[in-house]
C-alpha cells in the first residue's frame, strides 16, 4: 500500500484518538456550548457524528461555528428522524444565529422558554414537528429574529403579545396549529402584531383564532401576505384593511365574517389575490376595477344579495381565476367575461345563471368553465382545449350524454408508459432515462396559487425553477402528481433522482435539496410562497459498499490500534499541521456561520478589516465620498497605490451571508471594460464591505445636469454603456438582467469612458431567447426608467433593460431628467411625434448641442431611442442591435462633426483639455454613492399612474410563452 494511503489512515486515527479523549485535548469550543450540544444529542436522540471530539473542530454534521471556532452559530438538522424533546439547555447557546429542526415529526414536547436567551438568533424554524403547548412569552426577547416558522405543530393557547417586540421580523408563520383567542395588538393595552413595522409575511391560517380582525393591522406598512383563512374570526371586515399599501394576498376565507365587504379594498392597488369564500357576508362585492393587478377572486358560499355578474369584471385584464360558488348570481353571462385575455378558469356553480353561452370569442388562455347547477339552456362554439362543466343545467336534461354534462377533475398525473419497464427492490422509475433509482421524494405545498388550471407549461415552470435553484439538471426532477386541496392550495409530489443512470443520490445533495426547500431559497414566482411539508429520505449508500466500508474501517482501526504507541508522536505532528491549515484566518472568509463551504472567487481579493482601515485612514470622514440607505462609501488607497471605493454596509442593511456570498461569487466573474470592476470584499468581524475600482469622474447624470458635455463625448458614453449591457445580456455566463439601468448608474473614469455600475438589483436570466419573458413577483427599479410592460404584468426580460437604456438615450440628447415637475419625458416626446412628426423632436435637443450635430443624426438617434422605449418588449431591439445603431450614428458624427468638435473644444476650454489629457475634471469628494449600493427590499414601489401610464389593456401575445426567474 502507498505511503499516501497509510498517511490518510494515520490522520484518521489521530482524529479518532482526539474524539475519544485519548492522547489529545479537545478543541476551543466554549465549555457551555459543548455541554449544551451534548445535552441536545441525548434529549433529541441524535444519531450523527456528535459523540466525540470538539463540535467546531470536528465538523459535526449540521453544526456551524464562528470564525474563531469557539461558538456554535448554526444548527440545521432538517428531516433527520429526530425524536424526544428540545431541552432547556438550548438557551446556553447564546451565540446561535440559526436553529432549524424542521420535518422531525417525532420531536415533541413544549418549546422551552429558555429560547428567550438566544438573543442573536436570526432564524428559528421548527416547521412540521410535533411540538405542543403554548408559544413561550420569552420569544419576544429575540430582537434580531427575522424568520419565525412554527407552522405544522400542535401548539395551542394564545399568541403571546410579546411577539410585537420582534422589530426585525420579516416572516411569521404560525399556521396549521391549534392556536386560539384573539390576535394580540397594542390597542389591547399590550404590544402586538401592529408593532411589526417590517413584517411582510403573516401566515396564521388553519388555527382556532377568534374574535374580530383588529383594525390596528392596517398600520403594518410592508405587509405582503395576510393569511387568516380557516379560523373562527367573526364580525365585520374592518374598512381600515384597505390602508395596507403593499398587500398582495388577502385570505379571509372559511371564517365567520359578516356584514358587507368594505369598499376600501379597492385602494389596494398591488393586490393580486382576494379570498372571501365561505363567510356569511352580505351586500355585494364592491367595484374592484381600480385593482388592476388582481389575478384571483374567490367569493363563493356567501350571502350576497341577488345580482347579475358585475360589469366591472369585464375590465380586469389580469384576472386568471374567478370563483363565485353559490354567490346568488342571476341572469345571463356577458360573453365578454370569457374574452378576458388572461382568464384561465371560472367557477360559477350553484347560481341562477341562465340563457345561452357562445364561446366563439373566448380567450385562448381559458381552460376551464364550471357552470354546474345553474339554468343554462345551451352552449355553442366551444373550442377543443376548453373544458366546460354543465351538469345540473337544462342543457343536460334527459340524460344528455354530451361531454359537457359530466364533471372533470383537476389532477395532474403524468404518463410514463413510454419506458415500458418495471422497477423492483423498492426503486422508482426515472422517466428521463427510463432507468430505476432511489429518489428523494418531497411534498411541497404552494399556499396561494392565483390560478386553478395545472398546465404543462406550469409544470415545466416548476421544474425549471428547481433546476436552476438547486443546480441540478431538469432530467433529475419529476413532478409525480399535483392537485388542489379544498382550500385552494396546490400540493405537489416532486421526485429528485440521481444524475444519469446512477441508482443512488449523494447524501450531500439530499441535504442540500431539503435545506434549500425548507428555508424558502427556491421560488416559483407565479405560484407564490411554498412550504416543504414532507421529505422521504432515499437510500443513499449501496448496501454492499456499506458493508465493505464498515469492514475496511474495522481493519484499519485494528491496525491503527496495534501501532498507536509507536506513531503517537507522528500523529501529533500530523494533527498540528492539519489544524494550522484549516484554521487560517481566510479559509472560509467568515461564511462558515451559515454552514456554507468556502466560496470560489475569480480574480476577487479578500481584504482584512485592518487592510481597509489603513486604506481609508480608519474610515475617516475626510475619505467619506457618499452616504446611502445601505451605509457609507469611502475613498481608499491600497498599499499597492491603487485607488478604490469601499462600500461599507450598516448593520440594518445587511444581506444574509449566503446572498452576500452569492453576489460576490457571481460578479467577481464579470470582466468588461464597460463594467465597474469588483476588486474584493471584506467579512472580518461581521462586516459586509465591497471594494470597487475608483471612478473619479462621477456619474453620467452629474455631467448632464451640472457640466457641459459635447455631442461626441455623449455618443461615446452612450456606446460604452450599451456595450456593457450587451456583455451582461449576451456574453456573461449566465446572462444577467441589470434591472436598474439609469444615468446615475453609469460611471465615468478619468478619460470619461462609461462603465455600467450597481448590479445590486440584477437577476440571472434563464437560458432562453430575449423574445421570451420571465415572471417576476416583485417589481424593482427606478421611477422614470421602469419598463411599463414589466411593471404592469411583472414580466421581466432583457428588453426591460433596453427600455431603461432608451430613457438614458433620451436624457443624453435632451439634457432633461426622466421625470421633471410631474412630466414624463418619454410620454412628452411620443405625444410630440404623434402631433408634429419627427421635425418636432428638434425642440427637445439640448441647446448646448445644436451647433454640434445635424438633423440627420438627430433623427437617427431619436428613432433608435424611441424604438428602445416601445411599450411592447417584442418591438424593442436587442442590445447588440442598439450597439450597431450607435456605431452608425458615431460614423456620421466623424464625417460631419470634426469642425463642430473643434469649435466645442474652444468653448469648453480647460475642461476639455483635461478630458484629453486624462486629468479628472471633477471633485472626487462629491462621488455619488448610489453606484456602489446593493439591492434593498425597501425599494420604493413604482406608481405609473403618477405619470400617465396604466396597467390596463391587452397583454402582448409574446407574454404567453415565458421562462421564469425568481425574485
Amino acid at each position: 500500500m502507498s505511503q499516501r494511503w497509510w498517511g490518510s489512515k494515520l490522520s484518521i486515527f489521530a482524529i479518532f484518538l482526539l474524539r475519544d479523549g485519548g492522547f489529545f485535548a479537545r478543541g476551543d469550543t466554549l465549555e457551555s456550548d459543548l455541554v449544551a450540544m451534548q445535552d441536545l444529542r441525548r434529549s433529541m436522540n441524535i444519531v450523527l457524528n456528535w459523540y466525540n471530539g470538539d463540535p467546531c473542530d470536528s465538523e459535526w454534521q449540521g453544526v456551524a461555528c464562528d470564525d474563531r471556532k469557539t461558538r456554535i452559530t448554526g444548527i440545521a438538522l432538517i428531516n433527520m428522524r429526530l425524536s424526544g424533546s428540545l431541552p432547556s439547555s438550548i438557551g446556553n447557546l447564546t451565540g446561535l444565529q440559526s436553529l432549524d429542526l424542521s420535518l422531525n415529526q417525532n420531536l415533541r414536547g413544549p418549546i422551552p422558554s429558555s429560547v428567550g436567551f438566544l438573543v442573536n438568533l436570526v432564524r428559528l424554524s421548527l416547521q412540521n414537528c410535533g411540538f405542543n403547548g403554548s408559544i413561550p412569552r420569552e420569544i419576544g426577547s429575540l430582537s434580531a429574529l427575522s424568520f419565525l416558522a412554527l407552522n405544522g405543530n400542535f401548539l395551542s393557547g394564545r399568541i403571546p403579545p410579546t411577539i410585537g417586540l420582534l422589530q426585525s421580523l420579516d416572516w411569521c408563520d404560525l399556521s396549521n396549529n391549534a392556536l386560539d383567542g384573539e390576535l394580540p395588538v397594542s390597542s389591547f393595552g399590550d404590544t402586538g402584531f401592529d408593532n411589526l413595522t417590517v413584517l411582510r409575511h403573516m401566515h396564521l391560517n388553519n388555527n382556532n383564532l377568534s374574535g374580530a380582525i383588529p383594525a390596528a393591522l392596517s398600520t403594518m406598512p410592508k405587509l405582503f401576505h395576510l393569511l387568516l383563512d380557516n379560523n373562527n374570526f367573526s364580525g365585520a371586515i374592518p374598512p381600515e384593511i384597505g390602508n395596507l399599501p403593499q398587500l398582495r394576498i388577502l385570505r379571509l376565507d372559511n371564517n365567520k365574517l359578516e356584514g358587507p365587504v368594505p369598499e376600501t379594498i379597492s385602494r389596494m392597488a398591488l393586490l393580486l389575490e382576494l379570498h372571501l369564500t365561505n363567510n356569511p357576508l352580505n351586500g355585494s362585492l364592491p367595484d374592484l376595477s381600480a385593482v388592476q393587478n388582481l389575478q384571483l377572486i374567490r367569493s363563493g358560499y356567501v350571502n350576497f344579495s341577488p345580482s347579475q355578474i358585475p360589469l366591472w369584471l369585464l375590465n380586469m385584464a389580469n384576472l386568471k381565476t374567478l370563483e363565485f360558488f353559490k354567490g346568488n348570481l342571476v341572469g345571463q353571462i356577458p360573453a365578454e367575461l370569457f374574452s378576458l385575455p388572461n382568464l384561465e378558469a371560472a367557477f360559477l356553480d350553484e347560481n341562477r345563471l341562465n340563457g345561452s353561452i357562445d364561446f366563439s370569442t373566448a380567450s385562448r388562455s381559458l381552460e376551464l368553465v364550471s357552470l354546474e347547477d345553474n339554468e343554462i339552456s345551451s352552449v355553442t362554439s366551444v373550442p377543443s382545449p376548453l373544458t366546460v362543466r354543465l351538469s345540473g343545467n337544462p342543457v343536460c336534461s334527459n340524460n344528455n350524454p354530451d361531454k359537457f354534462c359530466s364533471s372533470n377533475g383537476r389532477i395532474w398525473n403524468p404518463s410514463v408508459d413510454r419506458c415500458h419497464i418495471m422497477c423492483d427492490d423498492q426503486k422508482t422509475l426515472q422517466p428521463a432515462t427510463c432507468s430505476c433509482a432511489y429518489p428523494l421524494i418531497c411534498t411541497i405545498q404552494f399556499i396561494t396559487p392565483p390560478f386553478s388550471a395545472i398546465t404543462v407549461d406550469r409544470i415545466d415552470n416548476v421544474t425549471g425553477q428547481l433546476s436552476v435553484a438547486l443546480n441540478i439538471s431538469r432530467g433529475q426532477i419529476w413532478i409525480g402528481s399535483a392537485d388542489f386541496t379544498s382550500n385552494h392550495r396546490l400540493v405537489m409530489n416532486i421526485l429528485f433522482f440521481p444524475p444519469g443512470k446512477n441508482v443512488y443520490l449523494d447524501q450531500s445533495l439530499v441535504s442540500k435539496i431539503i435545506l434549500l426547500l425548507s428555508i424558502q431559497r427556491v421560488s416559483v414566482p407565479e405560484f407564490g410562497p411554498m412550504l416543504l411539508t414532507n421529505a422521504n429520505q432515499p437510500q443513499t449508500t449501496p448496501p454492499v459498499a456499506a458493508k465493505q466500508t464498515k469492514f475496511m474501517f474495522i481493519v484499519t482501526l485494528c491496525v491503527c490500534v496495534g501501532v498507536s504507541a509507536a506513531i503517537a508522536g507522528l500523529c501529533i505532528v500530523l494533527l498540528v499541521v492539519r489544524r494550522k491549515r484549516t484554521r487560517g484566518p481566510s479559509h472560509d472568509y467568515g461564511f462558515s456561520s451559515i454552514g456554507e463551504i468556502a466560496p470560489k472567487f475569480k480574480g476577487c481579493k479578500w481584504f482584512t478589516l485592518d487592510d481597509l482601515r489603513k486604506a481609508s485612514d480608519n474610515f475617516s470622514s475626510n475619505h467619506l465620498i457618499g452616504v446611502g440607505g445601505y451605509g457609507k462609501v469611502y475613498k481608499g488607497q491600497l498599499h499597492t497605490g491603487e485607488l478604490v471605493a469601499i462600500k461599507r454596509a450598516e448593520k440594518e442593511s445587511f444581506q444574509g451571508l449566503e446572498e452576500f456570498r452569492t453576489e460576490i461569487e457571481l460578479f467577481s466573474r464579470l470582466h468588461h471594460k464597460n463594467l465597474v470592476n469588483l476588486i474584493g470584499f471584506c467579512t472580518d468581524d461581521g462586516q459586509q464591505m465591497l471594494v470597487y475600482e475608483f471612478m473619479p469622474n462621477r456619474t453620467l447624470r452629474d455631467h448632464l445636469y451640472e457640466q457641459a458635455l459635447n455631442w461626441k463625448t455623449r455618443l461615446s458614453i452612450a456606446l460604452g454603456s450599451a456595450k456593457g449591457l450587451e456583455y451582461l445580456h449576451e456574453l456573461a455566463d449566465p446572462p444577467i438582467i441589470h434591472r436598474d439601468v439609469k444615468s446615475s448608474n453609469i460611471l465615468l473614469d478619468e478619460n470619461l469612458v462609461a462603465k455600467v455600475a450597481d448590479l445590486g438589483l440584477s437577476k440571472l436570466a434563464p437560458t432562453c431567447s430575449d423574445e421570451k419573458t420571465y415572471s417576476s413577483v416583485q417589481v424593482k427599479g427606478t421611477l422614470g426608467y421602469l419598463d411599463p410592460e414589466y411593471y404592469a404584468y411583472h414580466q421581466l426580460s432583457a428588453k426591460s433593460d433596453v427600455y431603461s437604456f432608451g430613457v438614458v438615450l433620451i436624457e443624453i440628447i435632451t439634457g432633461k431628467q426622466p421625470i421633471d415637475n410631474g412630466s414624463f419625458i418619454v410620454k412628452e416626446i411620443k405625444e410630440s411625434v404623434a402631433w408634429g412628426g419627427v421635425a418636432s423632436l428638434l425642440s427637445f435637443v439640448d441647446k448646448r448641442l445644436l451647433d454640434e450635430t445635424t438633423v440627420e443624426q438627430v433623427k437617427k438617434y431619436f428613432r433608435l431611442a424611441l424604438q428602445c422605449v416601445e411599450d411592447s418588449g417584442q418591438d424593442r431591439p436587442k442590445m447588440n442591435e442598439v450597439v450597431k445603431k450607435l456605431e452608425e450614428i458615431i460614423k456620421l458624427q466623424e464625417v460631419h462633426g470634426s469642425s463642430d468638435h473643434q469649435q466645442n473644444h474652444q468653448q469648453n476650454g480647460d475642461s476639455n483639455e483635461k478630458e484629453a489629457t486624462g486629468e479628472s475634471s471633477f471633485d472626487v469628494g462629491a462621488l455619488n454613492p448610489e453606484f456602489y449600493a446593493w439591492s434593498s427590499d425597501d425599494a420604493e414601489e413604482p406608481t405609473f399612474q403618477a405619470f400617465g401610464f396604466t396597467a390596463a389593456g391587452e397583454r402582448q401575445a409574446g407574454l404567453d410563452h415565458r421562462c421564469t426567474v425568481d425574485d
